[in-house]
């Protein structure tokens, strides 16, 4: 290794969840409950909508995020983001 090199990493640290994309039915419902216990913490009768996957949730341009904490004691979350190249610009 180059002298000076490792002065420039940054520290690793060690996150207490991991995150990974939905690609089972099981888990799409696991990250609908999550949503949902999410949201009726603070908008309980809209979350009572969440119990079940968005019909965004199964777009071809959509990912859903699963976050699953390390410790199976604690409870994880999911969120889900769409990917759209019309909206990129060159």
């Amino acid at each position: 290794m180059r002298a000076g090199i490792a002065e420039n990493l940054l520290p690793i640290e060690i996150l207490p969840f991991k995150i990974r994309i939905v690609k089972s039915p099981e888990d799409l419902q696991k990250a609908a409950e999550l949503r949902q216990k999410a949201y009726a913490r603070h908008l309980p009768e809209f979350a009572k909508q969440l119990a079940s996957p968005e019909a965004a949730d199964y777009d071809p341009d959509t990912y859903v995020l699963l976050v699953e904490a390390k410790d199976k004691a604690q409870e994880g979350g999911g969120q889900n983001f769409r990917h759209d190249e019309n909206s990129c610009q060159s």
